[in-house]
C-alpha cells in the first residue's frame, strides 16, 4: 500500500467534496468546522511529505494531531518511540 498516494487521494476527496465535508465537520466542531476543514488539510500534507522524505511505508509512523497551549501541532514517531 502507497500511504503517499493514498494521503493524497484523500486530500483531493477533501477539497473536491469541500460543502460536504465542512457540513459534516460542523455536526462535529460546530463554528470551527472551517478551522478543522485546514487541519484535516494539513494532516494529510505532513503525511504525505513524511511518506515521501522516509521513503518507506508510513505504518511504521503514528502521526498525533494536538493542542498545546493554543498552537496545534503534528508529529510523528517511529514504531522504535523516535522522532522522525
Amino acid at each position: 500500500m502507497n500511504y503517499a498516494r493514498t494521503c493524497e487521494d484523500w486530500l483531493k476527496l477533501q477539497l473536491k467534496h469541500e460543502k460536504r465535508v465542512k457540513e459534516d465537520l460542523k455536526a462535529t466542531y460546530g463554528d470551527q468546522a472551517g478551522v478543522w476543514f485546514n487541519r484535516w488539510i494539513v494532516f494529510y500534507l505532513v503525511h504525505l511529505q513524511i511518506s515521501e522524505l522516509t521513503n518507506r511505508v508510513a505504518r511504521n509512523c503514528l502521526l498525533i494531531m494536538m493542542e498545546m497551549n493554543g498552537l496545534w501541532l503534528i508529529t510523528c514517531f517511529r514504531r522504535d518511540r523516535k522522532f522522525i
